[in-house]
């Protein structure tokens, strides 16, 4: 199967999954830095889908590293 550049299991796919951890966390402190934001039921609910989102991050990102350690292709189907 063709790599391609941001897929799963490849250095770029590694670099974009940890960018997309920061920004995940830098948009969670930045809500979680205003004033009154328990407020109101939206702004709450949006906190709480930035930390899946900040979960869901990481452990794509902890599959990136595992998969680049061990080299591990995750485009394949059959047994390791």
């Amino acid at each position: 199967m063709k790599h391609i550049m941001g897929s799963p299991g490849t250095p770029s796919g590694l670099a974009l999954r940890v960018s997309q951890f920061v920004c995940a966390a830098g948009s969670l402190a930045a809500m979680l830095s205003a004033f009154g934001f328990s407020n109101y039921s939206t702004f709450c609910y949006l906190v709480l889908q930035m930390i899946l989102q900040l979960i869901w991050s990481f452990i794509l990102v902890c599959i990136d590293i595992y998969s680049l350690k061990i080299n591990w292709d995750l485009h394949s189907t059959g047994n390791l």
